[in-house]
Formats: C-alpha cells, structure tokens, sequence
C-alpha cells in the first residue's frame, strides 16, 4: 500500500520528536528516576 508524502511526513512528525532525537536534561532526569524506581522495586522480597 502506497502512502501519499503528506500522510507519511504526518506519521513521523507523530513518533519523532525533540525527545526521540535528544532526550536534553530532562529525558535525562527522567529515565534516573525511573531507573532508581526499578532498583528499589527490585530489591523489594516479593518483586511488588
């Protein structure tokens, strides 16, 4: 199935963006915290 250009720029313009190219300081901070939740939850006895 061909896809006309203007409906193909949308798709990437929907999934690209600042964050997919950089994630800058922010992203960064972002995945420390999710990082620093998974360890604690895998130190927890139960995996919970």
């Amino acid at each position: 199935q061909e896809l006309a250009d203007d409906i193909i720029e949308r798709h990437i313009e929907l999934y690209v963006n600042d964050f997919s190219v950089s994630l800058g300081e922010t992203g960064r901070k972002a995945v420390d915290v999710l990082r620093t939740h998974w360890k604690r939850l895998m130190d927890r006895p139960d995996g919970d």
